[in-house]
C-alpha cells in the first residue's frame, strides 16, 4: 500500500479523519487511541483488507458527476472571458 505510515495517520485523531469517516456519535480520540494500541503490523494488514473492500465502481460513480461538473464550470467560464 505505498509508503503510508499507517499508525502515525491512525494515533492522530485530525489524521486519521482525514481518511475515514467518523460518525458524529463516535468518538475519534477514543477511536484513535484504540486503533493507536493495535500492532503496526495489524495496523498494515487492516489498512490493506479496508482498500481491498472500498466500492470503487461507487466511488466513480460518485466522483465523475463532480469531476464533469467542474470541467463545465471552468469551460464556460473560459468562454465568457
Amino acid at each position: 500500500m505505498g509508503d503510508m505510515d499507517f499508525k502515525a495517520i491512525v494515533c492522530d485523531s485530525k489524521e486519521l479523519t482525514r481518511y475515514l469517516i467518523v460518525y458524529p456519535k463516535i468518538n475519534k480520540f477514543t477511536l484513535s487511541q484504540q486503533l493507536c494500541g493495535i500492532s503496526e503490523d495489524m495496523v498494515g494488514d487492516i489498512a490493506n483488507e479496508l482498500v481491498r473492500q472500498l466500492d470503487a465502481a461507487g466511488m466513480v460513480r460518485l466522483v465523475c458527476p463532480l469531476i464533469v461538473n467542474h470541467l463545465y464550470i471552468s469551460i464556460r467560464a473560459s468562454h465568457e472571458v
